[in-house]
């Protein structure tokens, strides 16, 4: 399954799903995606293991607490922020081979927007068979008005259609730059949804 930041916000999250690879940018929405998945998988009893991985020297201990976790019965979903500019050739293939030790475990991967040439590889094209892929761009147009709106109700700003325009515009159409001034905004808490500090906008 292959869904864009829409599809998957529409997407009803089962417990069969195992695994999920969230790349691309920006990565405040990618972020978005993970909180997502684990809130829901919190709420059936998972625990939650994070690492960062620039290379394959922490692939042996994210191995050994996967199998450890299977071992004792305990439930947890891990996730792996990759910050190198692919997934190092050994976790990915142990990830490859991953079903056969993941019990009830399950796997966030998160990386950067990738060449063209990763969704032909193997490694994708197995996954994207059975498991959740998550391809993360820029949020436009009406999903971005819809995003804003979103997040100002949850920072209690009047997300007013004049309000959303001028975020927009001030902003670029950043997603991160929006989410942050929004923030600033919530904090003046004195119901003027009018003022813009234009001098905080990359703040």
């Amino acid at each position: 399954m292959i869904f864009d930041y829409t599809k998957f916000k529409k997407f009803p999250l089962t417990r069969d799903i195992s695994f999920f690879l969230i790349h691309g940018n920006p990565r405040n929405i990618s972020n978005e995606i993970e909180h997502d998945i684990i809130v829901f998988q919190k709420k059936l009893g998972y625990q939650v293991a994070k690492y960062i991985v620039d290379d394959d020297s922490q692939t042996q201990s994210i191995i050994n607490n996967i199998n450890e976790q299977s071992l004792f019965e305990e439930k947890k979903i891990f996730t792996l922020n990759i910050v190198s500019k692919t997934i190092p050739n050994g976790l990915k293939k142990f990830i490859l081979t991953w079903s056969s030790y993941r019990g009830e475990n399950k796997i966030i991967i998160k990386l950067d927007r990738q060449i063209s040439a990763f969704k032909k590889s193997t490694f994708y094209k197995n996954f994207s068979q059975s498991e959740c892929i998550i391809e993360i761009y820029e949020l436009k147009d009406k999903v971005l008005e819809q995003w804003v709106y979103n997040k100002c109700n949850m920072n209690n700003v009047s997300p007013t259609d004049p309000t959303i325009n001028k975020l927009i515009d001030s902003n670029m159409n950043n997603s991160l730059a929006l989410s942050q001034n929004i923030y600033l905004r919530s904090l003046m808490n004195d119901g003027d949804s009018e003022q813009i500090s234009q001098n905080s906008k990359y703040t």
